[in-house]
């Protein structure tokens, strides 16, 4: 009898049963299937690539600019010439201006340095002429080195042009006893006198 009336009552008020139908699915429990905890990471990570190792390379034995000031090119010795700081400058404001004086067959700015380890080497320079100036034909860059064996030489082959803009010149050397002592020489074989070369940054390094 409850339920009879329960209906009839339902039936006149159709809007009540609709909004407590509706309330009591509110509060249903829902039937979707519930979050797997950790889900996200089933996704297979990709790793990171590793940073690029830059190779370790020594300092330079040798990095020179002509920069400080010096009526000799800082008292660097030469070959069958007589050197004096002028410009143009491949870089900075001076470079060293080496003309031959007849003494010898060519000419040529020389360094000497002490004992170095086993290794390949590399000297180079930047050369040029200037208009106001005769100069050699050809430049070039040698390393010599006392090692266990005798000297070991190395020339640039070939010899690069000299013209009136700066050029490099390169050589290199492999010391696999290493060396009591290392001469390197940039300039030309041959050279008329008062024939100018202009040299910057010279450099040698251990690779």
């Amino acid at each position: 009898m409850v339920v009879t009336k329960r209906i009839a009552l339902c039936l006149l008020l159709a809007t009540g049963c609709a909004s407590e139908a509706s309330d009591a699915g509110r509060d249903a429990p829902s039937t979707a299937p519930a979050e797997t905890p950790g889900a996200e990471s089933l996704t297979p990570s990709v790793p990171e690539a590793p940073e690029s190792i830059s190779p370790v390379v020594d300092p330079p034995l040798l990095a020179w600019s002509f920069e400080p000031a010096s009526a000799d090119c800082n008292g660097w010795p030469v070959l069958g010439a007589d050197a004096i700081r002028a410009s143009p400058a491949h870089s900075g404001t001076y470079s060293c201006k080496v003309c031959s004086n007849g003494s010898a067959d060519g000419l040529g700015l020389m360094r000497e340095l002490g004992a170095v380890p086993a290794g390949r080497y590399v000297l180079s320079a930047w050369v040029r002429k200037r208009i106001q100036n005769a100069a050699p034909g050809e430049a070039l860059a040698r390393i010599e080195a006392d090692t266990p064996v005798g000297v070991t030489s190395s020339i640039v082959t070939p010899s690069v042009s000299v013209r009136e803009e700066w050029d490099r010149v390169e050589t290199t050397i492999d010391l696999d006893g290493g060396a009591s002592a290392v001469r390197v020489t940039i300039g030309a074989a041959t050279a008329e006198t008062d024939h100018c070369l202009f040299i910057d940054d010279v450099t040698l390094v251990r690779q």
